[in-house]
């Protein structure tokens, strides 16, 4: 996975956070209007709203660790397996 996508990703945690809370409190209150249950059904969906956005937080952060544990490449490594010479680099 390339760096930008993977900065994209978290950076994108806050607009999926608000809009999961956005639109719970949007189909809650559609619901409240359609059959009468004000205030219950916008607090159930905006609930449930935030639970989604937990889970994709959590996601976003399960990923991440497993993206820094990761073992890096420097470029030693590189030069030995591709077999040229880095500047900087000691060869064995």
């Amino acid at each position: 996975m390339s760096k930008m996508k993977e900065g994209m990703e978290v950076a994108s945690v806050g607009l999926e956070m608000g809009g999961c809370v956005a639109v719970g409190w949007l189909f809650g209150s559609w619901l409240d209007a359609r059959l009468g249950t004000a205030p219950f059904g916008m607090s159930f969906f905006v609930l449930c709203g935030f639970g989604a956005a937990i889970k994709g937080l959590l996601r976003v952060v399960k990923k991440t660790r497993a993206v820094m544990a990761a073992p890096s490449v420097d470029a030693a490594t590189t030069s030995r397996v591709l077999g040229a010479r880095v500047p900087g680099s000691r060869q064995r």
